[in-house]
């Protein structure tokens, strides 16, 4: 993992949400292709950055106000079940991969030729959209260098995820919410149900989302976390990822408004420079 270019496909990402012109000195003046469905209003939106040393493949994620009601309504994609699509092993999140198919034409028209290394990444719904959009380039003839997605929402079942064999370095920050959702992927057993318990009655407004949430989805990548003024721990495998679920719950039940507050892209950049 390398931590300078991960600060920069963060500040990419942050670039994707609004594909500001006046972003891209800070970018490194890269010359910018934006990718969006043919829809009357649309609202699949992904860009492709030219450097001259690599590519960058970027996923929009969920435009909302920057408040927990961003979050809010990102998770109400958990509703949507799983489904066979694109040809990917495994089950996939219906409305994540559904995002992908609207613009997978445009991506691969502007990638086909393409003689760079080629980075996907992607924050919020568009980081699971990075995840899924890695396996199917690969599967596709486009080879993808490495993925980093922040704060990603699990995007498929354990044998999608078995299947995608690209580095993916998968962030999280702090009381980050989202790549929690639902709490079903970690073996803590009964504690599982307790943390439920006490973090619906925390926040009210995840009682029902997390009541009605699909089960059977798993994260991509090896995991990367940080909290703030904490040293990142890198590279964690399955088990080490186990071991540090336990504190990271009980310090979400302490969290307040951070539930929501750690999932802006700016944490995520904070925490890799």
């Amino acid at each position: 993992m390398n931590k300078s270019l991960g600060v920069l496909l963060g500040k990419i990402c942050l670039y994707v949400y609004d594909f500001d012109p006046a972003s891209l000195p800070v970018l490194g003046n890269p010359t910018a292709t934006k990718v969006s469905d043919k829809a009357t209003t649309p609202t699949s939106f992904a860009g492709v950055l030219r450097y001259s040393d690599k590519t960058v493949l970027a996923f929009q994620g969920t435009i909302t106000q920057k408040t927990w009601q961003s979050v809010k309504d990102w998770l109400q994609n958990f509703r949507v079940k799983r489904i066979k699509a694109m040809g990917l092993p495994g089950m996939v999140h219906e409305g994540f991969v559904t995002q992908l198919q609207m613009v997978w034409d445009g991506i691969v028209a502007n990638l086909k030729n393409n003689t760079q290394p080629l980075y996907v990444t992607g924050h919020s719904q568009g980081a699971a959209v990075a995840a899924l959009a890695t396996k199917a380039l690969t599967q596709a003839g486009i080879p993808v260098t490495a993925t980093y997605t922040f704060a990603a929402p699990r995007p498929g079942d354990d044998a999608f995820a078995d299947s995608v064999t690209t580095p993916v370095y998968r962030f999280e920050f702090g009381d980050d919410v989202v790549p929690h959702v639902p709490f079903h992927s970690l073996s803590l057993g009964g504690f599982e149900d307790s943390i439920n318990a006490r973090l619906m009655a925390h926040a009210p407004q995840l009682a029902e989302l997390m009541r009605t949430a699909s089960e059977g989805y798993r994260s991509v990548g090896r995991l990367y976390y940080g909290r703030p003024g904490e040293q990142l721990q890198e590279n964690l495998d399955a088990a080490a990822e186990d071991r540090l679920a336990r504190a990271r719950y009980m310090l979400m039940l302490m969290a307040g408004s951070d539930l929501f507050n750690h999932h802006h892209m700016p944490n995520y950049i904070g925490m890799l420079g």
